[in-house]
């Protein structure tokens, strides 16, 4: 009998508690948390240093894996998703990791030697 009792009182105490549970339910706040990434900072660096030259032709010197590379006659540079898009003549773009860049130019190209 007292534990009839007893797994009732546990009950009874158990649908209490889920009833003023419910009542005082916590909504969650939404927050978005834009982190940059150093890919990203460092394209946009490109994209305004770009902007600052003023003497065409412009070149772009890279290095991957131990290897230099020269775009040249660079048009415009453009930030996408943490890549650099380059435009050169003839209407041609690149897709450049921004930390493979050595140097961007307004004069001759830069010697890639890291």
């Amino acid at each position: 009998m007292k534990n009839k009792l007893l797994v009732g009182l546990l009950v009874f105490i158990s649908a209490v508690a889920g009833v003023f549970a419910q009542g005082r339910s916590v909504q969650p706040i939404e927050q978005t948390v834009n982190v940059e990434s150093e890919n990203r900072l460092l394209a946009r660096s490109y994209v305004q240093a770009f902007g600052v030259l003023v003497r065409p032709p412009f070149t772009l010197t890279m290095q991957k894996e131990n290897v230099g590379y020269v775009l040249e006659d660079v048009r415009g540079v453009k930030e996408a998703g943490g890549l650099l898009i380059v435009e050169v003549g003839r209407g041609f773009n690149y897709i450049v990791n921004p930390k493979d860049i050595v140097a961007i130019s307004d004069g001759p190209a830069v010697k890639a030697d890291r």
